[in-house]
This record gives C-alpha cells, structure tokens and sequence, in this order.
C-alpha cells in the first residue's frame, strides 16, 4: 500500500477498520484479492516477487506495508518488501516477536503493520523501531507511521468521519469513495523527499494517476471477531473489477 487509514481497537467489535491504496507501476503484473492456493493468506498478489501490500490470514492475523519514500534505494535484487507480509501470515509468531526477528538491513525502506484480532505492532526501517500498535485511529503514507503529509492528513479527516459502527456495506462503500480523490496538495504543502517538486506534486493526492504509475487498487478491510469482510477495487490498468470476500475465521 502507499496510504492507509486505520481504526484499531476503537470498537470492541470491530478491531480493525482500514481503507488503503496501492500505487504500483502499471506494468507490474499482479493479481487481485483472492484465497491463496495453499489457503494460508487472503490477498492480491505481486506476481513478480510473489508478496502483497496487505492481507490477512484465515486465523485472523493481518498485515499491511508500505514504501518508505526517499531518493536512493536499494537495488532491485534485494528481497521483496511484500515477502514480510507473507512470512507473518503464515507464521504464529506474536507481532512484536515476529518485527523483532527482521533483518532490517535487507530491504529497502518500508513500513509494516502487523496483528492479530488482540494485537499489533508497527515497524520502520527508516526510523519506527518494533513497537506495540497504539489503540486509536493512524494514518500512514510513505513516511514514518502518522507523519502528517497533506494526502494522509486529508484522508484521516475524511476517516474520522466516519460512522464505523455501520453496517459494513456502507463503510466499503464511503470508503472507497475517500480512496478516489484524485486532489493535488498545495505546492507550499509538499513534502520534500528528494524525488523532486513536479514528482512530489503527482504523487501528492490520495489517488494518483500518471502515465505509466499510478494508484492500481483500493482496498477496504473490516475484522470482527466473528470473520471479516475484504474488498479490493481495481482502478488500474482498467477501472472497474471488484472483489469482495466475506468469511468467518478458521480458527482463532
């Protein structure tokens, strides 16, 4: 993902409500939200490097990345970002034990959130240490967990707003709505990470459309205790296609 807004343990019914989109070049070839074959993780899929950007796993743990945004990367060698979020999904490691256990030095920047329906935890590799995920409402872009860049800061106004005791049709619904504001930030509100000022200002709105790179899906995820509902909407390379899977946990 490269914007999140999430609501953790705010309801005691719903641990988690979280509405995010994937920007992503066009050309990468993935696939959409589905059970996976080996039926361990519900996700899209990149099938270039064989991770995700968020996905859940039939015993209720959850897991969602993004990019760390800055000038110079690692190579295109180094292990995929999306590979942690597999490894969590099929792991039973608790979320700070599991965040704690990563080669930091191995990725290039990112940010991973990861948790059960009782627990979470958030990691940077650009400045968050392992930590435990704070109850409350975050926000989360291609900076460190809450940094208020204009995009992130219009998005949570926009989730604060939200009636997330709703039934959950509604809050897909409003959601994806959010996620496709295509509005740019003011020039004198763009954040400066080195990509230069006619970069920051595409990339600057909730939903991002360029040439060849651009926002690919939108994405809603409501867990309950009892199952969840996860909806992706396809915005690129064609607008349009929807997915929606609801279920209850195999076990948890």
């Amino acid at each position: 993902m490269c914007i999140v807004a999430l609501a953790w343990q705010v309801l005691p019914n719903k641990p988690l409500v979280l509405i995010g989109n994937r920007d992503e070049f066009y050309a990468r070839d993935a696939s959409p939200l589905n059970r996976w074959s080996d039926h361990a993780i519900i996700a899209g899929q990149d099938l270039q490097s064989g991770g995700t950007w968020l996905g859940i796993s039939p015993a209720g743990r959850w897991a969602v990345i993004t990019n760390y945004r800055e000038k110079n990367s690692l190579p295109e060698h180094v292990v995929s970002r999306g590979s942690l979020i597999t490894e969590y999904l099929k792991s039973d490691q608790p979320p700070l034990a599991f965040l704690a256990s990563v080669d930091q030095a191995a990725y290039a920047g990112f940010n991973l959130i990861v948790g059960t329906l009782t627990e979470a935890a958030v990691l940077g590799n650009r400045g968050t240490p392992p930590q435990p995920l704070t109850p409350g409402i975050h926000g989360l872009s291609n900076a460190l967990l809450d940094t208020v860049w204009p995009k992130t800061a219009r998005l949570l106004e926009g989730f604060k707003s939200l009636d997330l005791s709703s039934d959950d049709d509604l809050l897909v619904s409003q959601g994806l709505t959010l996620l496709n504001d295509q509005t740019p930030a003011p020039d004198e509100q763009l954040p400066q990470t080195g990509v230069g000022p006619m970069m920051e200002k595409v990339l600057s709105p909730i939903r991002i459309e360029s040439p060849i790179y651009g926002t690919r899906v939108s994405s809603v995820l409501i867990l309950k205790s009892g199952g969840y509902t996860f909806v992706e909407k396809t915005l690129r390379p064609i607008e349009g296609n929807v997915v929606r899977l609801h279920g209850a946990w195999d076990q948890v």
